[in-house]
């Protein structure tokens, strides 16, 4: 059975099984764009959880083909470290598994970049962005947490607002859902301080290298800290998350601006 049918099929079973309503937007726009089996089964697993958190990327599929979210936690720097934040921000009871991930530019690679005109691209960009407002608004989370910081010039205003920054600030903001409040909270993703990226930015030095690399993962385990433990008395920033971002400006580690294109 070809990719699209079998879509279809799926498409069928779940409105009959009363899947999410964002499950089934994904599903529809899949079909549309005529992705791999392995690429929306891959989405999936990462849209499937618990629906009070949302965590946002940016092309997490980019780099390796992954079915399974274990396959995809293995293959990927980026999963892996946030399925390990999750965990030590909940003492071991969130993590992938039940905590739902979208990415903001849905099904769309830099492959498919290289193959179409700038022109289309951006035409299907901003489509995409579209259809991740609808799941968002579909799946009506109670916090948002984004860790990519590539869509600032995007024409959709929502999606505008899910970009972070780097170097890195304990931004939290609001988005307005259904007539609700939503608490959006900002960081960058964990590509930042891999082997080869750090160098571009904290110098060829070991010593701060590694100095950086430890306070940047203080951050983003605290701002997972934060997503997590949001309550109605809202959001806290530590005083030791402002110390952290102290010695990260005392280290000059954000001297240069960098932007990952893509988590990996």
């Amino acid at each position: 059975m070809a990719s699209s049918a079998r879509l279809e099929c799926a498409l069928q079973n779940g409105a009959r099984g009363r899947a999410p309503a964002y499950i089934l937007t994904l599903m529809r726009y899949a079909i549309a764009l005529g992705v791999s089996d392995a690429a929306f089964q891959f989405a999936e697993a990462l849209a499937r959880g618990l629906r009070d958190v949302l965590i946002v990327l940016l092309e997490p599929l980019e780099y390796f083909q992954a079915t399974t979210l274990a396959e995809g936690i293995s293959a990927s720097h980026t999963l892996k470290e946030i399925d390990q934040f999750l965990k030590q921000a909940s003492n071991n009871k969130r993590n992938l598994s039940n905590t739902v991930v979208f990415d903001v530019r849905i099904f769309l690679t830099a492959q498919m970049r290289k193959r179409r005109s700038a022109q289309e691209f951006a035409v299907l960009e901003e489509r995409s962005f579209d259809v991740f407002q609808q799941m968002v608004e579909e799946l009506n989370p109670a916090v948002i947490l984004t860790c990519q910081c590539a869509t600032a010039n995007a024409k959709n205003a929502f999606v505008r607002q899910m970009s972070s920054t780097f170097p890195p600030r304990p931004d939290l903001a609001y988005l307005q859902i259904h007539g609700r409040r939503v608490p959006l909270l900002k960081a960058f993703h964990p590509g930042v301080y891999k082997e080869e990226h750090i160098q571009r930015w904290a110098g060829s030095g070991r010593k701060k290298q590694e100095e950086c690399r430890r306070i940047l993962k203080a951050l983003l385990g605290g701002t997972f800290w934060r997503t997590l433990h949001m309550d109605s008395n809202g959001d806290v920033v530590t005083g030791r998350q402002k110390d952290l971002l102290e010695q990260f400006r005392r280290l000059r580690c954000d001297r240069a601006s960098f932007q990952p294109s893509r988590n990996r």
